[in-house]
């Protein structure tokens, strides 16, 4: 499961940022914002491991990791989504087609 969070959603990040800088003819490389974002995704993949280490006697508690890895994916491609889908919505910075 921890490979699965961690890889894909790297990967979506990586490829959706690429492909949206780069449709947008903005040059193709990573601001801190979205490398930071890259480490968040490893920091949510470490908390959605963390109660799996757990004993079964923290039930309550192992679901509110759950719940909280879970909502701290989301604020990440929230906050990827905040930062880049605005760029669909705008004209190419180099004024060429596409």
């Amino acid at each position: 499961m921890a490979l699965a969070i961690g890889y894909f959603a790297n990967m979506v990040l990586g490829m959706a940022s690429r492909v949206t800088l780069g449709h947008s003819g903005n040059l193709l490389a990573l601001d801190k914002f979205t490398w930071l974002l890259f480490i968040a995704f490893q920091a949510v993949v470490l908390l959605r491991i963390f109660p799996d280490l757990l004993p079964d006697t923290f039930g309550t508690a192992t679901m509110t990791l759950y719940l909280l890895a879970g909502l701290s994916w989301l604020i990440c491609f929230t906050l990827w989504a905040v930062r880049h889908v605005p760029l669909y919505w705008r004209l190419r910075i180099d004024d060429k087609p596409g």
